[in-house]
């Protein structure tokens, strides 16, 4: 073998290399964006879920015979908008998950009933939606014009007010 053959072969190789780059970067990428999209979207579901038991065990917020709320509700569905958007009670602290918002979290009282029991059961239910900021900015993928997934995450708890 000569050695121009052998330096034709590392140009080969070399130009192979350059062809198939742009689309490993692509899916490394991609792989990249769904990873953290799916860590954000189990940081909002564990943020919904704090909230649901947080104003479940709200002493007093709720009247139990009718499921009504009592007037300690307004302060109870604030605190817990506050504990799903940024895990406590500081609203300087940064939101658990980027983008997230006060105001994107939903609280209110729902009645279930339940097999074998005769007064109405009184349920918590809390939740959130957000637009995913990509790596990319708003566009999920820049060249094929894909808007930004919404995530979203729902808990219902039974009223106990410990």
């Amino acid at each position: 073998m000569s050695k121009s053959s052998s330096t034709n072969e590392q140009g080969v190789a070399m130009v192979e290399f350059a062809i198939i780059l742009p689309l490993l970067l692509f899916i490394f990428l991609g792989i990249a964006e769904l990873g953290r999209a799916l860590h954000f979207q189990h940081r909002l579901t564990n943020a919904v879920e704090a909230g649901a038991r947080y104003a479940a065990r709200a002493t007093g917020a709720v009247d139990e015979t009718d499921c009504s709320p009592t007037a300690g509700w307004a302060a109870v569905e604030s605190a817990t908008r506050q504990m799903v958007t940024y895990g406590q009670m500081d609203v300087a602290a940064k939101p658990l998950v980027p983008g997230l918002d006060v105001n994107a979290v939903d609280v209110s009282i729902a009645v279930r009933s339940a097999t074998g029991v005769t007064d109405p059961v009184c349920v918590v239910k809390v939740f959130a939606t957000v637009k995913y900021e990509g790596l990319f900015g708003v566009q999920l993928i820049p060249l094929l014009n894909i808007d930004q997934p919404t995530l979203g995450a729902t808990s219902e708890e039974r009223y106990v007010g410990e």
